[in-house]
């Protein structure tokens, strides 16, 4: 008989930047503690998922893995064999066949940052919590790893934000200077990185 998995079942909705690479990091983490069993993103295909997973220029730790997609499941195989199955699907993640499925939804398609109440629908089902990988102005709390982290309350926060890929390493390594020296004032600068496949796409050539 398989063994049985006891891992949190995660969805994960927008396959862009940061998903490709907290796909890796999970699939490169032997004792990750969830498992990301479903992959949506509006606008690209699994076709598409499959491909840039296999020839991104940056995340390039897939490309000693054996990646392949029948159907709309997407096999990952490392080089010692280890496995996982991945569900693709494309489309409104409103309307994902695996909707309710995953304990946790990560939202990182960006488009729904601007509001908690946008990804409230997603909390049907067996998904206890949403956590959305960008700022969100009124999620029920802003949590970071390292920061506040522990004051995670399942009961409270079901929308929860991240921070976002500028917030996180922000937050913490300025809180530790200011417990060091007190910080009187900061200013963050940010680039962002933009896939290949999105260069072609008029509303990519400028920075917002």
């Amino acid at each position: 008989m398989p063994k049985e998995d006891n891992r949190v079942l995660v969805g994960m909705n927008g396959f862009g930047r940061f998903a490709l690479n907290l796909l890796w990091w999970w699939f490169n983490d032997r004792h990750a503690s969830y498992r990301i069993g479903f992959i949506n993103d509006e606008q690209l295909t699994p076709e598409k998922i499959s491909s840039i997973i296999k020839s991104d220029s940056l995340v390039t730790g897939f490309r000693k893995c054996k990646v392949v997609l029948t159907g709309t499941v997407l096999m990952i195989q490392a080089p010692d064999g280890r496995t996982e199955h991945v569900s693709l699907s494309s489309g409104p993640a409103e309307r994902a066949g695996w909707l309710g499925e995953p304990e946790i939804f990560f939202e990182c398609s960006g488009g729904r940052s601007s509001g908690a109440d946008l990804c409230r629908p997603f909390l049907v089902g067996k998904t206890k919590t949403v956590i959305i990988s960008a700022t969100c102005y009124d999620a029920d709390a802003t949590l970071v790893v390292g920061y506040n982290h522990e004051s995670f309350d399942p009961a409270k926060h079901k929308v929860v934000s991240y921070g976002s890929c500028t917030v996180n390493p922000g937050v913490v390594l300025t809180a530790t200077m200011n417990d060091m020296f007190c910080v009187a004032g900061c200013t963050v600068h940010v680039i962002h990185n933009v896939q290949e496949h999105r260069l072609s796409h008029g509303e990519t050539q400028t920075l917002q």
